[in-house]
C-alpha cells in the first residue's frame, strides 16, 4: 500500500474555514488515525509505504523502499 501524505499528517493545518484550534484538533485526530492505520497494516503484515508531500516535492520518495 502507498500513501502519499500532505501537510496535514505533520503539522496543523488551517483551511479559510477553520479556526487555529480547530486546525490543532484535526491534526491531533489526523495522528490517531494514522496510528491505526500503520498498526492495522503491520498486524495484517500488509507492506506500507507513506511518502510525505516534502518528499514530492524535492523527489527523494523515488528512493524509499516499501517496509
Amino acid at each position: 500500500m502507498v500513501e502519499i501524505q500532505g501537510a496535514q499528517h505533520y503539522k496543523p493545518v488551517k483551511l479559510r474555514c477553520h479556526t487555529q484550534e480547530e486546525a490543532e484538533e484535526n491534526f491531533e485526530k489526523q495522528k490517531i488515525r494514522d496510528n491505526i492505520k500503520k498498526d492495522f497494516c503491520k498486524s495484517k503484515d500488509i507492506p506500507l509505504l507513506i511518502i510525505s508531500y516534502k518528499e514530492i516535492l524535492d523527489r527523494s520518495f523515488e528512493s524509499k523502499t516499501i517496509k
